[in-house]
């Protein structure tokens, strides 16, 4: 079984960078959820996949996608279960484009 879903990165407010490991943060599971409460890091779960270069992709994740012959750009958001991407005009499941994502940056570093 692929664990890579249950992979996390954090983003440090204060230093604006992520660690390489998590680092004194701390996760509660309560009642069968995730729990993190801290105001000094934001918490980004992966979502288990992966974009055309083989990177794994995470929430907050800015990625582009080939639709049409177009490129749509997007961010990483996980809602009602499910990791999609948020664009101007569209909200598509990441799941149903593994083959054309290409991460391009994130929401924490101006890309």
């Amino acid at each position: 079984m692929d664990n890579s879903r249950f992979k996390f990165r954090v983003w440090d407010k204060g230093l604006n960078c992520y660690y390489a490991q998590m680092l004194d943060v701390v996760i509660l599971q309560q009642n069968g959820w995730l729990v993190y409460d801290d105001e000094d890091y934001i918490l980004e779960q992966c979502t288990g996949l992966k974009d055309i270069s083989d990177r794994l992709i995470f929430e907050g994740d800015k990625v582009s996608i080939l639709w049409d012959d177009e490129e749509e750009i997007g961010v990483v958001e996980y809602h009602n279960g499910s990791f999609l991407m948020i664009a101007d005009n569209m909200h598509e499941f990441l799941a149903d484009w593994p083959m054309s994502i290409t991460i391009i940056g994130n929401i924490h570093e101006g890309v």
